[in-house]
Parts: structure tokens; sequence; C-alpha cells
């Protein structure tokens, strides 16, 4: 009946030929478009055609896309924390004739996430603050 011409067979002139199309299997996945917060990947496969000599009808099996792709890398991304501004020093009394001050800070700007690291540093701080004693 009919030879297929990747086989080295070459038909007469006077002979009819078709072809036929087909999808190649599909390849791998490639990368991931980004390694965290959801990227894509995609894959291709081909229309192929050959060409068989004989009598029939030409067929194109190649319907749908060329391509596909998935989501990947979907999880969070880590974001290590920062810290927000001091506060203001606020008064703190240790006894009659001696006071601190202390002012705090949080590690939120941004605070971390997705196994990032914590802020590193102490969050608060303290100072004395010399008050006279009065005289009498």
């Amino acid at each position: 009946m009919a030879v297929i011409s990747a086989s080295g067979y070459h038909p007469r002139p006077n002979h009819r030929s078709y072809t036929v199309k087909n999808w190649s299997a599909w390849g791998a996945y490639g990368a991931c478009s980004v390694t965290c917060g959801g990227g894509e990947q995609k894959r291709y496969r081909t229309c192929k055609t050959t060409t068989i000599y004989g009598y029939g009808k030409d067929q194109d099996n190649c319907v749908g896309p060329t391509y596909s792709r998935r989501r990947c890398n979907t999880q969070c991304c880590p974001v290590d924390g920062a810290w927000g501004s001091w506060s203001h020093w606020a008064n703190k009394s240790t006894s009659e004739y001696q006071k601190v001050q202390i002012r705090t800070r949080q590690c939120n700007y941004p605070a971390p996430k997705c196994g990032g690291r914590y802020c590193y540093g102490a969050n608060s701080q303290t100072k004395k603050v010399h008050v006279p004693q009065p005289h009498y």
C-alpha cells in the first residue's frame, strides 16, 4: 500500500502522496519563572508532518495548543523582618530620686514571614535620668 518517505523510498513521479499530521509527545516542563510566590512552567509539543506515498486523504490531527502550562513554586517568599521606628522616650520611676527612661521598637517594618529572619538587636533601650535632690 503506502510507504513512508522517511524510510528512503522514492516513488515514481506518477504516484500520489498525502500527508498525516500528528502531535509529538509533550516535552518536559521548563524551569519555573520564579523561585517563590507562584510562577509558571511551560512545556511544548510540535506538529509533525509525515508524507505517505500512495492513495489516501490528508489528515491533520494537530488540534489544540502547542504548549501547556502549570503553576509552580506557589509557596510564599521568605521576608526578613526589619525594625520599625523607636517610640518616644517614656519616664519610669525606680526611686524618688532616680528615674529611668525607656523606649521600644517592634520588628514589624515589615514583620518576618514565611521563614524570614527576625530582626537583629534589642527591641528596647533605657537610660538613667538624674533627678537633683532638693536642698533643705
